[in-house]
């Protein structure tokens, strides 16, 4: 679910990136691809790929582990990746399937993922949980 509580990056207009599309050009493939690399671990939620049809497909990797998505397999374009868990510097890329020469084309609209807490940030709530537990008065 790409809507609760995610950060992520979408193709509206004035947002960066922009769309990036992914077409055919008298025929042949545009060889576009599109990726996205993170600067701290996160839990790769899933993708929404726009005017996603029956005919389309692209190459999808996460973190190395690439498969094939199908507009016939996922119709509304919304590609779930189950919380797969990427270290920084891991990436997500995106790109035409090279055996399709049916699909019309689409665009990449959403990433959603959500940030994991560095260590260091968990260990200081925890010291702060601790020192106001035990700061409080006990009758």
């Amino acid at each position: 679910d790409l809507a609760g509580d995610l950060y992520g990056v979408d193709g509206l207009p004035g947002n960066n990136p922009a769309l990036i599309d992914f077409t055919l050009d008298g025929g042949n493939v545009v060889p576009e691809a599109m990726s996205v690399k993170f600067n701290q671990d996160v839990l790769a939620e899933g993708l929404h790929l726009e005017g996603f049809g029956p005919n389309d497909s692209a190459l999808i990797e996460v973190g190395g582990v690439a498969f094939l998505a199908t507009g016939a397999l996922y119709p509304d374009g919304q590609i779930p990746l189950g919380s797969h868990l990427l270290a920084e510097g891991s990436e997500i890329r995106i790109s035409w399937d090279p055996a399709n020469s049916l699909g019309d084309g689409f665009s990449l609209n959403d990433v959603g993922f959500v940030a994991v807490p560095e260590p260091g940030t968990m260990a200081l709530l925890f010291l702060g949980c601790v020192v106001v537990g035990s700061s409080r008065k006990r009758d």
